[in-house]
């Protein structure tokens, strides 16, 4: 990791509302922190004391789900978001976990790294995406799940 990002484990989770925002996740503004958080990852620039990225885990029906992974546009390219989603991984391994689930807008990014497309029938309902005005008319995102050893 670049000696000029700092990782932080926190429980912040609305310290990361506009960042999500920003990037285009749909996360609710005035959301409160998500039942069953585990925690939050921070990644902090440094030189400037700025908040460049997050990532959070929460158990929600009955799995663990990485709930949103997001880098500030100007320092994206530079394998922070693989940083945030191996950290989670890491994380969930530590406390036992067999799989990882998430809702993903940009799924090859995330089969890089490992995870499966899973068909939404068989997938546990971790997202209300189906019923979203946006779905499946630009926004078209997949459900998936990595294996951990």
């Amino acid at each position: 990791m670049d000696e000029k990002i700092e990782l932080i484990h926190t429980m912040a989770y609305q310290q990361f509302i506009p960042l999500f925002v920003r990037a285009g996740l749909e996360i609710d503004e005035n959301e409160e922190c998500p039942e069953g958080l585990i925690t939050c990852l921070e990644l902090k620039d440094c030189r400037t004391e700025k908040t460049v990225g997050a990532a959070v885990l929460v158990y929600t029906e009955n799995v663990y789900v990485m709930k949103a992974v997001a880098v500030e546009k100007e320092y994206r390219g530079n394998g922070l978001g693989v940083l945030l989603v191996r950290e989670i991984l890491n994380e969930a391994e530590r406390r036992g976990v067999d799989k990882v689930f998430l809702n993903a807008k940009i799924p090859d990014f995330y089969q890089k790294l490992g995870f499966e497309i899973l068909q939404r029938e068989k997938a546990p309902a971790i997202s209300d995406c189906s019923t979203c005005s946006r779905y499946l008319h630009g926004c078209e995102p997949e459900i998936m799940v990595k294996k951990l050893s």
